[in-house]
């Protein structure tokens, strides 16, 4: 699989596993549009077996970031939350375009910040991006709202557990 050769084939002290797809939340991620057979079909992964596949390979990024659709739900965190100690989501549609790249490999390119760091700096300039004076804006045009947050992926766990504890005593 991609993933495992990219986990055995991958070079320096930390790891960013980027994942740009399409992807509708719980519904599923990496959307085919065309399945040989089925004129007029698609289908889309399930969440679950998109981790699975990730955790089968060994790879143990230090961030993953899914420049992908409605990711920053419950469901989708849940599936992912062991995949990395950080992860960035977006809550809503992304942009055609997705994040500006040649931002973040300047982000990476960076010794001083570690990977807790470049996770907080990402969602501010992927909004940025969108907005007036980004630097997407002329390509895509100006959004009303662009979403992403960085999520720590411990406290995920934690705040899911308080959570299903106050759900059960509903």
């Amino acid at each position: 699989s991609f993933a495992r050769w990219a986990n055995q084939n991958a070079r320096g002290a930390h790891r960013l596993f980027l994942v740009m797809t399409h992807s509708w939340g719980w519904k599923g991620i990496i959307q085919d549009y065309t399945i040989p057979g089925k004129p007029d079909t698609d289908t889309m992964m399930p969440l679950r077996e998109f981790a699975a596949a990730i955790a089968e390979s060994g790879m143990k990024p230090d961030l993953v970031f899914f420049d992908s659709c409605v990711l920053g739900n419950a469901e989708s965190l849940s599936e992912f939350a062991d995949l990395a100690p950080s992860m960035i989501v977006s809550q809503r549609e992304t942009p055609f375009s997705g994040f500006p790249y040649e931002e973040l490999m300047q982000l990476l390119a960076s010794r001083e910040l570690g990977p807790r760091e470049v996770a907080q700096a990402i969602p501010e300039r992927y909004v940025g991006a969108y907005t007036r004076g980004g630097s997407l804006l002329a390509k895509e045009g100006e959004y009303d709202v662009v979403t992403a947050a960085a999520v720590d992926t411990a406290k995920w766990r934690v705040f899911e557990k308080h959570y299903k504890k106050f759900v059960s005593k509903l």
